[in-house]
């Protein structure tokens, strides 16, 4: 039996990752089967299980596999000079405005159980990140942890998604807004 190369292996596991993807963002994380995942690729479902253990490995791995577009995009949005309101409100539209951003969404409140401790930890070093860089502009306080704050802001998000449903919370501009505005309010520098 011939070797598999390298890039055999990446050109697959990347067909496994588009085809979780268009299945998680047509069904959701909790009706997403492997079989589901195995079809849409035109595998079988051993060859999916070759590459992933489980379907949560299936969900890691497409976070991972946008971490890097999105701390591109949040590195844009830092640098283009924004006001802290403004700069949190499309950093909140960014991401709800996805499909595969509504996957993580769903591994981050799943209604399954199934939530994925990496895809948070991830979203949780993104928003952490961002609270970072806004803190050497003088745009935030210093005076709160940026873990911290990046939980508060993904449990925010978490509860508004929760309530209304990721589509409808994408949709509802004005909780955008308002959300937008209380932590852009509570996260300003204090001033004597």
């Amino acid at each position: 039996m011939p070797r598999v190369s390298p890039e055999y292996r990446h050109l697959q596991r990347e067909a496994i990752l588009d085809a979780a993807e268009a299945c998680l963002a047509r069904r959701g994380i909790a009706e997403t089967r492997i079989d589901d995942i195995a079809s849409e690729a035109a595998f079988s479902v051993g060859a999916v299980y070759r590459y992933f253990p489980s379907k949560g490995s299936i969900i890691a791995a497409l976070g991972e596999r946008h971490g890097q577009r999105d701390r591109a995009a949040l590195a844009e949005l830092q640098s283009a000079g924004l006001p802290l309101r403004e700069r949190i409100l499309e950093t909140l539209r960014y991401f709800l405005a996805r499909p595969a951003d509504r996957v993580a969404i769903d591994a981050l409140h799943p209604v399954d159980g199934t939530r994925d401790r990496r895809t948070h930890d991830q979203w949780v070093r993104l928003v952490a990140e961002s609270y970072r860089v806004a803190q050497e502009e003088g745009l935030v306080r210093h005076d709160l942890p940026a873990e911290h704050v990046a939980r508060h802001i993904l449990l925010a998000c978490e509860g508004m998604a929760a309530l209304s449903g990721v589509e409808e919370l994408a949709a509802a501009d004005d909780l955008l807004e308002s959300l937008a505005t209380v932590l852009a309010d509570g996260l300003a520098p204090r001033r004597p």
